[in-house]
């Protein structure tokens, strides 16, 4: 079973996950960083970036001006220093980057009652000259972690045998760093320094959050399109309902006229009947109004009305 993810792990090498592993007790620790022009992004994806959000702090030196900038915007609690890490200090008058010893920027700080748990140097070609200055006979940082392309090539090469003359164990070689424990922390230490990060750690990396948030933005845009469909098919059923409505009605509308219209035309030949019977009284009284038995009975009629007038 794995542990329940707790540490954001930044660094593609997952090399912060190691150092958590090993000293998440020292909380809040120190540590120096060493790195080269360019190389750490925006965002900070440093080995010692989740460190320092737990609360730890400490001494970054790069000779990239931009990448100080932005390391000084993102960490104030971080001394940043502008300047390539060597075995030398040059004088002043110096070139804008000037060379600097680690150990003579620490010693600036008021480290001396102050453990350095932990020292990375991403300075490939020059790390020799990086730990000769960083002077680890005085200061002995706890862990020390050299980026390396490749394995030094066995106990004789040049880079372990001068940490195994500084007091230091070789602990591994992740792929991509060299990693050293101080021989007095060693008992302590080294049983934790001696494999890369893996699940049991407990740890999630910039790639899965990354993955994580992409998704629930997913779900998010998939729950609007399903609250929208869900208003879609309400609108629709509703149009249905008053289509349906509007349909019934208009057929009633259409039976009741063409019931009118039927008795309407039933009451027009009715009509037409009686008004071919009135046109026969009327020309049947107009012929007897033309006729001899009716102007020869004219005076009687008269003498008739006469009395009625005058009884």
């Amino acid at each position: 079973m794995t542990a329940t993810p707790t540490f954001e792990s930044y660094d593609d090498n997952e090399e912060d996950v190691v150092l958590w592993r090993a000293l998440r007790p020292q909380t809040p620790g120190r540590y120096v960083e060493v790195l080269q022009a360019g190389g750490d992004e925006a965002e900070d994806t440093s080995a010692t970036r989740a460190l320092y959000d737990r609360g730890w702090s400490g001494l970054v030196v790069t000779p990239d001006g931009e990448l100080a900038a932005r390391r000084r915007s993102l960490r104030e609690r971080d001394v940043t220093v502008t300047a390539t890490a060597s075995g030398r200090d040059t004088t002043a008058g110096t070139p804008e980057t000037p060379e600097r010893r680690v150990s003579s920027l620490i010693g600036g700080l008021g480290w001396d009652a102050t453990d350095i748990h932990a020292m990375i140097v991403d300075l490939p070609g020059s790390e020799l000259a990086v730990l000769e200055g960083a002077d680890l006979a005085a200061w002995r940082p706890w862990i020390v972690v050299v980026r390396s392309c490749e394995e030094p090539a066995g106990a004789g090469s040049a880079l372990r045998a001068w940490m195994s003359g500084a007091g230091y164990e070789h602990t591994m070689f992740d792929g991509a760093s060299v990693w050293f424990v101080s021989e007095e922390r060693g008992p302590l230490l080294a049983a934790k320094l001696r494999y890369p990060a893996r699940p049991f750690d407990g740890y999630t990396t910039r790639a899965h959050r990354a993955a994580q948030s992409r998704l629930a933005d997913l779900e998010a845009g998939l729950a609007r399109l399903e609250a929208a469909a869900g208003e879609l098919r309400s609108d629709v059923a509703a149009w249905r309902s008053k289509a349906v409505s509007a349909w019934a009605a208009q057929r009633c509308a259409v039976a009741e006229r063409d019931e009118i219209a039927a008795d309407l035309a039933a009451r027009g030949e009715d009509s037409c009947g009686h008004r071919g019977e009135i046109e026969r009284l009327q020309a049947d009284l107009a012929d007897m109004h033309h006729s001899t038995s009716w102007q020869v009975t004219a005076p009687l009629r008269r003498v008739a009305s006469l009395r009625k007038l005058h009884p």
